[in-house]
C-alpha cells in the first residue's frame, strides 16, 4: 500500500507550520519593548536558546523510523498550538517567552523531520529535488510567516500574534489528526466508468 499524494503526504507538508516559526518573530518586538526593554544581544541570546529544539530532530528521526510518525506529528502540531498560548503567558515574564519558545521549536523541529521522512519515501532516488521543492515552500512560508507576524504586531499587538500562531498550529493539529488514507489496488468509486 502507498500513501496518495493529495491525501495525507501533501496534507502533512501543507498543512503544518510554514507559517508557525516565523511567527515567532516578533518575540524580538516584545522583548524590546515595556517590561523587558532588552537590547539586540539580549534578544539574540533567546534564539539560541530555541536552537536546543534541533536536539529533537535525531528522536523525530527514530520514533519515525519505528512507524510512530503520525503519534509524533500529532504531539508535534499540539506542542506549536500549545506553544503561543505559553508564549502570551511570556508577554511579561521572561521565563514563560523562553519556555514558549522552546516548546515552539521543539514542534516545529518534529514536524519538519517527519515532512521530509514521508516526502523522501514518495520516490527515494529524487531526494534532492524533493528537498529542493519541499526547502523553498518552506522558506516562503516562512517569509510570509514573518510578514504576517510582524504586521500583527504592528496593528494589533502581541494578543493577535499569539492568536494567529495558535490557529495555525490548530490547523496543522486537525490536519495532523485525520486518518491517513491509503490505495488499496481498487479504484475509487466514481473513478472509473462502468463496462
Amino acid at each position: 500500500m502507498r500513501r496518495k499524494c493529495g491525501k495525507p503526504t501533501c496534507r502533512c507538508v501543507n498543512g503544518e507550520t510554514h507559517e508557525s516559526p516565523a511567527l515567532a518573530f516578533p518575540v524580538a518586538f516584545l522583548l524590546s519593548d515595556a517590561p523587558f526593554r532588552y537590547g539586540d544581544s539580549a534578544i539574540g541570546l533567546l534564539g539560541l536558546a530555541g536552537a536546543a529544539g534541533a536536539l529533537c530532530a535525531s528522536v523525530a528521526g527514530r520514533l519515525s523510523d519505528r512507524g510512530l510518525a503520525r503519534i509524533e506529528r500529532i504531539g508535534a502540531a499540539a506542542s506549536i498550538a500549545g506553544s503561543f498560548g505559553i508564549l502570551w503567558l511570556g508577554r511579561s515574564s521572561i521565563v514563560l517567552a523562553i519556555v514558549g519558545v522552546l516548546v515552539l521549536d521543539v514542534g516545529v523541529q518534529g514536524v519538519q523531520v517527519l515532512n521530509q521522512s514521508t516526502l523522501y519515501e514518495l520516490v527515494p532516488g529524487a531526494r534532492s529535488r524533493i528537498n529542493g521543492v519541499y526547502m523553498t515552500t518552506y522558506f516562503i512560508g516562512g517569509a510570509l510567516g514573518s510578514a504576517g507576524g510582524a504586521f500583527a504586531y504592528d496593528h494589533r499587538g502581541w494578543r493577535t500574534v499569539c492568536i494567529l500562531g495558535a490557529a495555525l498550529g490548530l490547523v496543522a493539529l486537525t490536519q495532523a489528526a485525520r486518518p491517513e488514507q491509503v490505495e488499496s489496488g481498487r479504484p475509487e468509486s466514481g473513478n472509473r466508468a462502468e463496462t
